[in-house]
């Protein structure tokens, strides 16, 4: 560096002694040459000993052989721009070398890809800030392009790659690629099928799809190799549902590759479990609709070798009735000799024992009883029944055979022509000894109880009624030695009547609740004897003596003890006794209006008490309104606001309400105020206001209430009266001055 330096100074003062030889005196010329020469080689010096580094930009590669100038232009050092394109563009500072016009269109700057050394020794590239799409640079051209094995793709580079790093592709965009799957995935350029791929000679767009590889789309299993199970395994591929049938049989011995579902055929030999684990109407098909109602199995009565007909039906799993499959289509129904009848099968017949019949519900049975009881068929009458032509029905009943019944309305013989007890029953050995023939007492229509005709009977009813020959006194019959027509009668044993009228002892001496009825539950608590109310004569109602009765009505009188007040009862906090008394009840003695609850009108309404009477005032206010009940008359009424002020002298009501009426007819339609009764009295003429400035008079509004609207005032403020008047006027509407 020192030897350039050197060689340069020689040079310039070989150039600088001619130049000032030639245009000036020797002497001064040489002083200068002198001078410039000092200072040229101080400069030299100076540059030779400057450490570029501590600037900040070292002189490196290319910039450690360029002169000081080469950068620093007219000697200036201090600010020199350190970018690269400062120095390296067409309009740069320095005219130093420019990008090519091949290079890649971008924003970074250039020391971000290259360095000092040389311009095209790159050490990186920056895609991030490159502008344009891959193809403009990796074209073979500006630089590399797609390797020779690169897929055939119409995709732009980025639509694949990621600058940060190539080889990796996050994602492919298959509908650009030309060529089959197999063409990238081999193994070699692509994943190919994995190990546990099946064995197909099929190509990979067969079953697989671009857009979602996995699942596939669809399988062509004519191409697939081996059998189901080696696939459909439940890792490979699904296999058997958790609903299917159980079976030892491989896939394809029942189904088929062109309509898996539902299966081609099923060998029943190698299923395990029951029919109806696959028949119950979703994994097979189940019964049909017209199957008979079972809870058994269906290998209960069939079998896989032959379906129909069935083996044998065990009925005793069958559900509903016989004729649900007996009817002659489903099953043989009823034989043509069969009883007519609407009753079911098993009413009569069981599934165990068919015949005979276990019984016969003769409701049912169609025809009269000799259809089936003619000794053939059934069994007939026996040989010691009544002789007679009647049909069974006419005397039995398929309820109940015995005892039969016989219709005597047409029988004229004593009932003893028959019943003697050999030709039918006769008297039993209980019955009353008598010569008497049975209807003296009997009748067809209801044979007991029997009626006795006493009406001709002399002897007590003892001499019969003794518990013995005809029944006696009930177990809890009053104690009495008294012959029983003493009370009873036979028109009407019972109620039986008693004559009290010998009886000296009180009532409870017999009416205890034992020997005779007692006081009911809800009788009024008394120690009184039963008489100080009652009567014999009329038991109901009772009379009460309330003269030694001290306590108030409502002790006894509470609804519950005896009775309270019925519900149309006046409201009222007052006592009983206030108003009304022992010795007449009703109509009230007095009332007591300080403790009546509610207004006059809900007692005097013309129903419950006295109304209003047909010449009282017509009005909607309470009676309390105007009237008193300590004193009714005179009448008083207080006007509230309706009543229009004071007036000069005291009014009569008739003045105002001249008819006999609340509504008052006002003379004037000015109502309520002054005028609407004294319009007629005001002067007949202008009233002014005031003068001053100008004439303002009084409106009709002003007027109507007389409210200060007769005084004239000295200008518009309405604040001095022009002219006073003594005495009493009116200054409002509620009072004089």
């Amino acid at each position: 560096m020192q030897e350039v330096i050197i060689n340069e100074q020689i040079e310039k003062s070989k150039f600088v002694k001619k130049c000032f030889f030639y245009k000036f005196t020797l002497v001064p010329a040489t002083l200068f040459i002198l001078m410039a020469l000092l200072t040229f080689s101080q400069s030299v010096l100076a540059a030779s000993k400057f450490d570029h580094f501590s600037t900040g930009f070292p002189l490196e590669g290319q910039h450690a052989t360029l002169e000081c100038s080469a950068c620093h232009k007219n000697g200036v050092f201090k600010g020199t721009p350190t970018q690269c394109e400062f120095c390296h563009a067409n309009q740069g500072n320095i005219n130093g070398s420019i990008k090519s016009p091949k290079h890649m269109p971008t924003s970074n700057h250039c020391a971000d890809c290259h360095i000092t050394t040389g311009w095209d020794q790159i050490i990186r590239i920056e895609h991030a800030s490159a502008q344009g799409n891959c193809q403009n640079c990796h074209n073979d051209q500006v630089t590399t392009g797609r390797t020779a094995n690169h897929m055939q793709t119409s995709e732009n580079c980025e639509s694949c790659h990621v600058d940060v790093n190539w080889g990796s592709i996050p994602n492919f965009d298959h509908n650009e690629a030309f060529g089959s799957c197999s063409n990238c995935h081999d193994g070699k350029v692509a994943e190919g099928k994995n190990p546990k791929h099946i064995l197909s000679s099929l190509t990979c767009e067969s079953c697989h799809a671009t857009i979602s590889w996995s699942p596939s789309t669809k399988v062509d299993h004519n191409e697939v190799m081996g059998s189901c199970g080696s696939c459909h395994n439940g890792s490979i591929a699904q296999g058997k549902n958790t609903q299917h049938i159980l079976s030892s049989e491989s896939c394809e011995s029942c189904h088929a590759v062109v309509s898996w579902s539902p299966s081609t055929k099923v060998d029943h030999n190698e299923v395990m479990g029951s029919c109806g684990s696959c028949h119950n109407g979703s994994i097979a098909q189940g019964k049909n609709p017209k199957h008979i109602l079972t809870s058994t199995t269906c290998e209960s009565c069939h079998s896989t070798i032959s379906w129909s007909p069935e083996t044998r039906v065990d009925h005793n799993e069958v559900i509903g009735s016989c004729n649900t499959c007996h009817d002659g289509t489903i099953a043989t129904g009823k034989n043509p000799t069969h009883i007519l009848s609407t009753e079911k099968c098993e009413s009569c017949h069981s599934n165990f024992n068919w015949t005979p019949a276990t019984m016969v519900d003769h409701n049912e049975v169609l025809g009269n009883c000799m259809s089936c009881h003619d000794g053939n068929i059934a069994t007939g009458k026996n040989p010691d029944h009544l002789v007679t032509t009647l049909d069974c029905e006419n005397c039995h009943s398929t309820l109940a055979w015995t005892p039969a019944s016989f219709d005597h309305s047409g029988i004229t013989q004593p009932c003893s022509s028959c019943h003697d007890g050999n030709t039918a029953t006769g008297k039993t050995p209980d019955h009353v000894l008598t010569t008497l023939e049975c209807d003296n007492c009997h009748t067809t229509i209801a044979w007991t109880p029997a009626r006795f005709d006493h009406s001709n009977i002399t002897q007590p009813c003892s001499s019969c009624h003794d518990g013995n020959t005809a029944t006696g006194k009930t177990p809890d019959h009053l104690l009495t030695t008294l012959e029983c027509d003493s009370c009873h009668n036979t028109n009407a044993w019972s109620p039986a009547g008693f004559d009290h009228t010998g009886i000296a002892q009180p009532c409870s001496s017999c009416h205890d609740g034992n020997t005779a009825t007692g006081k009911t539950p809800d009788h009024v608590l008394t120690t009184l004897e039963c008489d100080n109310c009652h009567s014999t004569d009329a038991w109901i109602p009772a009379s009460f003596d309330h003269a030694g009765i001290t306590q108030p009505c409502s002790s006894c009188h509470d609804g519950n003890t005896a009775t309270g007040k019925n519900q149309q009862h006046i409201l009222s906090s007052n006592t009983c006794d206030a108003c009304h008394s022992t010795l007449t009840w009703a109509p009230a003695v007095k009332v007591d209006h300080n403790e009546v609850q509610g207004s006059c009108t809900s007692c005097h309404d013309g129903n419950i008490a006295t109304g209003k009477n047909p010449g009282h005032f017509i009005t909607t206010v309470e009676c309390d309104s105007c009237h008193s009940p300590q004193s009714w008359l005179p009448s008083f009424y207080t006007h509230t606001g309706a009543y229009p002020g004071d007036h000069r002298q005291n009014l009569d009501c008739t003045d105002c309400h001249t008819s006999n009426n609340e509504v008052i007819p006002w003379q004037f339609p000015y109502q309520p105020d002054c005028a609407g009764c004294h319009a007629n009295r005001y002067k007949q003429k202008e009233h002014k206001k005031t003068k001053s400035p100008t004439t303002i008079y009084y409106t009709v509004d002003e007027l109507r209430d007389c409210a200060g609207s007769c005084h004239e005032y000295t200008d518009d403020t309405f604040t001095t009266i022009k002219k006073t008047r003594n005495g009493e006027h009116r200054v409002n509407d509620s009072s004089f001055d």
